[in-house]
């Protein structure tokens, strides 16, 4: 069964690197996409997401308890912040990957208010400008 897993993930890598389109995932992109290509996109990151973080707690020896493995916030907040995000035209340069890991996320865990989401952004536009 693992070699089998093993052969699959081998062809949809190898897929990917020769038939994949070198296409940038930012605010551009995402506003681009229909509604159900939104959710689908966030929900195969988020599960990307989670399982990396699980594997590393796992190497880590870490063991979560039910509470703490509870999702906060849904696929759909998520993609209604993204759309409030990419609406700035200024913030489409950036990565969508880069928002969600260190805006989108954090925000949703953390409260953040507009002002903080847009702080944390201008940061990021100014470290993407050095």
């Amino acid at each position: 069964m693992k070699r089998l897993a093993f052969i699959l993930l081998l062809c949809l890598f190898v897929t990917n690197v020769f038939c994949a389109t070198r296409e940038e995932h930012d605010g551009k992109w995402w506003n681009s996409l229909k509604k159900e290509s939104k959710l689908h996109y966030i929900i195969g990151y988020d599960d990307a997401y989670v399982f990396h973080a699980m594997r590393e707690l796992y190497m880590l020896r870490i063991e979560l308890t039910a509470e703490e493995q509870k999702r906060e916030y849904t696929y759909t907040e998520i993609m209604n912040l993204l759309d409030q995000f990419y609406s700035n035209p200024k913030y489409r340069v950036l990565r969508i990957e880069v928002v969600i890991e260190f805006i989108i996320y954090p925000a949703l865990r953390n409260g953040w208010i507009k002002e903080q989401i847009d702080q944390k952004a201008l940061d990021m536009l100014k470290q993407t400008q050095e």
